[in-house]
This record gives C-alpha cells, sequence and structure tokens, in this order.
C-alpha cells in the first residue's frame, strides 16, 4: 500500500509494506517536519511584485528547504506588489484544495501594502482574511464541517485576556467588572481623517475626571439634546480664549437657540448681543461704534431734510432709527462749517428741545419707537436759532447755511 499525505503539514503516513528499507529517512523527515510546524521562522519574499502566489507543501517534501517554508510555525512575507495595494495567497498541500493550516503570518510587505490569506475552497464573504500592512495574525482553516469548502480564521480575533501591555509599557486592563482602564497619559483617536467619540447605543455620553468630586461634560442622547457642562461646587466655566466659529455663531443664555435666544452672536465680524426677546440685536457700546450696529443710530445731515442745503424756519423731517423700542438716550447737536458766532469749522452745540429766547426761534426733538425728528417755526425772520457767542456773553442769531443739525439715539 502506498504512502498517503496529511493535508497539514505534509507528513507521510507510510503504507503497510510501503518505503522498505527507507523507514528511518521518512521517519526523520516527518519528525522534522513536525518540529518546523512548531517552531520554525520563515520569511517569503514576493517574486518580481506579483499581486498573487500559492503557498504549497509538496507531498514528500525534504524538511527545511524553501519549498517546505509553508510548514513553518511563524511565515513572513516580505517585497512589494508592483500594482495594487494587496498581496494575496493562496494555500494549499500536495497541489489539493483540501488544506489545514495553523500558523502566525506577518504582513512584512512593502510600503502600505495588505496581506491576503485565502484558499481554493474559500467558502466566506470576502473570499479571504486581511492582514494590514506591519500587523500578524494566528491563521488556522476551518472545513470541519465539509472538506470541499474552508474558511480562513484569525485564532486570536476574539482575545480573552485580563490585562494587555504594549511595548512602551502602556497597560489596558479590566480590574473592575464593566471599566477599563488604559494607562498612558495620552490617548488619541482616528487616524487621518476627523475623529469621532460615542457612546455605544442610545445613551448619553458624559465626560469627567476620575475623583468623587468632579465637573462633567454631557452630551444627551437623542434629537435636539442638550450640551450640558456643569462646573462641581462653586467651580466656573473659565477659558484663556473663546471662539464662536463661523459668521452667525451664538451663544444663548435660554432655552431658545440662535437669533430667537438672549444672549451673544457674531455678525460679519462684529460682537452683538440682545439682552430680551422683545429687542433686537446690537453692537455693546464700543470706541469704534457707528450708526447702524442696533444699540446706536446718528441720522443723515439735517436728518434728512435738507441734505443739500440748509435748514430755515419752518423746516421739519424725520428718519427712522431701526434700534426696536424707544431710545433711551437722544441728543441734538449742531456742526459749525465755517465760522459764525465766534465758532469754528467742525465746532459742536448741543441743543434741545424748546424756544430760544421769548420769541419764536427754537426748534423741537421728538422720538418714537420708529423715528426721530425735529420741527422749526415760523418765525419772523429765515433764522431758526439765537445762541451765545462762543466766548459768552451777548447773543447772535446762527446763519442757517454755517449750520448742520445732527440727532444721535442710544438703545
Amino acid at each position: 500500500m502506498a504512502s498517503t499525505y496529511t493535508d497539514g503539514l505534509a507528513v507521510e503516513i507510510i503504507g503497510s509494506g510501503d518505503k522498505v528499507g527507507s523507514w528511518g529517512d521518512v521517519t526523520n523527515n516527518n519528525l522534522k517536519a513536525l518540529e518546523e510546524g512548531i517552531s520554525r521562522y520563515a520569511e517569503i519574499a514576493i517574486v518580481g511584485g506579483s499581486a498573487t502566489s500559492t503557498l504549497d507543501i509538496p507531498d514528500g517534501q525534504t524538511a527545511y528547504t524553501d519549498d517546505s517554508k509553508g510548514r513553518s510555525a511563524v511565515i513572513k512575507w516580505t517585497g512589494s506588489p508592483s500594482t495594487g495595494t494587496h498581496h494575496t495567497v493562496t494555500l494549499q498541500v500536495g497541489g489539493a484544495t483540501a488544506t489545514q493550516a495553523r500558523f502566525t503570518a506577518i504582513n512584512g510587505l512593502g510600503s502600505t501594502h495588505t496581506l491576503r490569506i485565502t484558499t481554493a475552497t474559500m467558502d466566506t464573504t470576502p473570499a479571504y482574511l486581511e492582514i494590514p500592512n506591519g500587523y500578524s495574525a494566528e491563521i488556522h482553516i476551518d472545513n470541519t464541517t465539509d472538506v470541499t469548502k474552508s474558511q480562513v480564521i484569525n485564532s486570536l480575533s476574539g482575545l480573552l485576556v485580563e490585562k494587555i501591555a504594549l511595548k512602551n509599557n502602556e497597560i489596558i486592563s479590566n480590574e473592575t467588572n464593566d471599566e477599563i482602564i488604559i494607562a498612558a497619559d495620552t490617548v488619541k483617536v482616528g487616524d487621518d481623517g476627523a475623529a469621532t467619540l460615542s457612546s455605544n447605543g442610545d445613551q448619553d455620553l458624559i465626560l469627567k475626571t476620575g475623583n468623587t468630586t468632579t465637573g462633567s461634560i454631557t452630551i444627551t442622547d437623542g434629537a435636539n439634546g442638550n450640551v450640558t457642562v456643569a462646573p462641581n461646587g462653586t467651580g466656573v466655566l473659565s477659558t484663556t480664549d473663546a471662539l464662536i466659529s463661523g459668521s452667525g455663531g451664538y451663544i444663548n443664555f435660554n432655552t431658545t437657540i440662535s437669533s430667537g435666544g438672549i444672549g451673544l452672536r457674531e455678525n460679519s465680524g462684529e460682537v452683538e448681543y440682545r439682552a430680551s426677546t422683545g429687542e433686537g440685536w446690537g453692537s455693546p457700546y464700543t470706541t469704534g461704534l457707528v450708526s447702524g450696529q442696533g444699540t446706536y443710530f446718528k441720522s443723515p445731515v439735517n436728518v434728512g431734510a435738507a441734505e443739500s442745503g440748509s435748514l430755515v424756519a419752518g423746516d421739519a423731517g424725520s428718519t427712522a432709527h431701526g434700534l426696536g423700542s424707544v431710545p433711551r438716550i437722544v441728543v441734538a447737536t449742531i456742526e459749525c462749517l465755517t465760522t459764525d458766532g465766534g465758532y469754528a469749522d467742525g465746532d459742536f452745540i448741543t441743543i434741545n428741545s424748546g424756544l430760544s429766547s421769548t420769541s419764536n426761534y427754537g426748534i423741537s426733538i421728538y422720538f418714537t419707537d420708529e423715528v426721530v425728528g425735529f420741527a422749526l417755526p415760523i418765525g419772523l425772520l429765515t433764522a431758526w436759532m439765537i445762541l451765545p457767542v462762543k466766548t459768552g456773553g451777548a447773543n447772535f442769531t446762527l446763519a442757517p447755511a454755517a449750520w448742520d443739525l445732527w440727532i444721535e439715539a442710544w438703545k
């Protein structure tokens, strides 16, 4: 009876009456083959940058030769496929598709190529086991249910351990039930894209320190869920720098968010605030505050009534201020355009509503929640204001062409 060979290490099973006079040689080679499967390390270089190769152990193959490397306990593939992003290795013994194997496979391929291990009768999806570049896997073949079909499995894919020590002595451990400890000062997640840290399922995500008295950041699960920053005790939320990202970003201080809430927002490079839901958004006071920023308004020259000329008795005008409510402070000023009554170009005088003398010279300044306005009386003269001269003393009747009127309002 002729010898047969196993489907794993191609160990020769001597048939009855076979190998007369060479039993010792066959037995010694079988023992070496078993030793290869237990302790040998071998490297297999990719030939010609091929994208595929076959790892075959020929029947009767002499141990510790190049063609017996497939028996090794640890096999490292080296070299680089010239095309594609992976190299696929098909396992077989004696040229047959029925294969059994158990070994450690190391992906030592160049660059970032992955290593794929498969068989001719692979019965799974995908039709290979893939090992990332620089990593290893404990391979075994499962064809126990049907010898015409097989499946390449990583024996350590579901690993039961209590502790894992990484190369620089960082420790991952499970010392308390339902708790994992990562003994490292810095833990990073993600690869070359945006990183996401999420709860496992529809649960809140809570970030806190290991102290029993600690603040927390809670991301509430579900649509429209809140993000709650809760300092402990008398702790406060503080920062050395603040950033609201993007035009139109909001910090709201009640349950209504965005433009409908109260708080702060960024608007085209300006910080604006809203103190109550009945008000519009406006800029807080700054030295650079300009008209139209929501809290301050300055009228057009002569309140738009006679922008191309001077005001005369009987003139009136109004303009919308856009503050959204009745202004709290309203100031009317006149600006000297040349020289008049001792006043020089660029001098300003604050004026009040009312008459300037017992005659009907004077001005009325009025304001509502929508507009600011003025009205001049019809006098005996074209002038409409009598003022003290700049140095004090005698009054003078201003020359209308020498002055412009402005009304300013603050919310």
